[in-house]
């Protein structure tokens, strides 16, 4: 998926491996992980339960048909559930 990239940018931006290998290092911490705290200076404090949500990797590299992958890529990423949830999150300038 190339959504309005300037050709340089794609060449800059092509997936590695060493990429490959973050994005499976991001991918084993967040099925070791239950919760995940964020905060922040503008005063962002939100926990997140991770249990029983299976996260999902995006690595820029097409290898399957029927499968898509942003360009470029390198998420690390998962759905948390609606509850148990709880915090703030502050959207700042420069944060």
């Amino acid at each position: 998926m190339i959504s309005d990239e300037h050709p340089e940018a794609l060449e800059r931006l092509a997936p590695t491996l060493e990429l490959e290998a973050r994005v499976k290092a991001g991918i084993r911490m967040l099925r070791a992980a239950t919760r995940m705290q964020v905060t922040s200076p503008a005063g962002t404090d939100l926990s997140v339960s991770l249990e029983k949500r299976g996260p999902r990797r995006r690595l820029g590299l097409h290898r399957a048909r029927r499968n898509h992958q942003p360009l470029a890529g390198g998420l690390c990423l998962c759905f948390p559930r609606e509850a148990p949830s709880a915090g703030r999150l502050v959207m700042a300038p420069g944060t």
